[in-house]
């Protein structure tokens, strides 16, 4: 065995290590923590990535020796790691917590003291204040100050409209914000002003963030949605 093959072998065998170490740990965390996380995903990530090692090391021994290589089966490698790679995407995106925001906000939030009833109370209240009173105007509205406004912690505001309403604080405020822009747009009370003027009218304080907003909300420009509701 050349010591290119050697270096090949200790190299694979010490990521395997790496990461079969990686499993023990979480076994052991798991037994000895009672944890609301699931750490299925993060083991399947590591039997994964042993699997790609394995595919890597085997491949490489048999196109290391001489006549062997062949390019159907340097494509057949390919193939195998691409076939792992695949498997990995979608165990993440479709099985795995990693991706469930859900369960996200229930792991951020599971020591609040806020009961559900107490959190759908609030959240209309929110709603109540945001739509009566729209403080979103000012375009140094925030968190911050909303909830001194509204006499409720930042953190319950933004549990509340997570868990709730499945929205954040920001992305509230800039759909009502668009919501507003789109009444105004259509409103001959405005047409002396701007798309511009009316952005900074409803709490934008840049062009950008309100084109990229109104983009995100609508799937049109002010300009094309004007054009076809007009």
């Amino acid at each position: 065995m050349g010591i290119s093959n050697l270096g090949l072998i200790v190299e694979v065998l010490f990521n395997i290590c790496c990461i079969m170490l990686t499993i023990i740990f979480i076994k052991r965390r798991e037994t000895k923590v009672k944890s609301t996380i699931n750490y299925t995903w993060v083991k399947m990530l590591s039997y994964c990535f042993i699997a790609f090692w394995a595919v890597y090391l085997v491949s490489k021994l048999i196109m290391g020796y001489k006549g062997v290589y062949t390019i159907p089966l340097g494509y057949l490698q390919n193939i195998g790691l691409a076939a792992i790679i695949f498997i990995i995407s979608y165990y993440l995106i479709n099985k795995s917590e990693a991706f469930n925001f859900y369960n996200l906000n229930k792991i951020k939030y599971h020591k609040s003291i806020l009961k559900p009833g107490d959190r759908l109370k609030y959240a209309k209240k929110i709603l109540l204040y945001l739509n009566e009173n729209k403080p979103f105007f000012d375009n140094e509205f925030n968190l911050s100050n909303f909830s001194n406004e509204i006499g409720i912690s930042s953190n319950k505001v933004s549990q509340i409209l997570n868990e709730e309403l499945g929205v954040s604080f920001h992305d509230l405020i800039n759909k009502m914000r668009i919501e507003e822009m789109k009444k105004r747009l259509l409103d001959p009370q405005y047409l002396n002003l701007t798309i511009q003027g009316i952005a900074f009218d409803v709490g934008f304080n840049s062009k950008t963030s309100m084109f990229r907003n109104f983009k995100k909300f609508t799937n049109m420009t002010p300009s094309e949605f004007k054009k076809k509701f007009k």
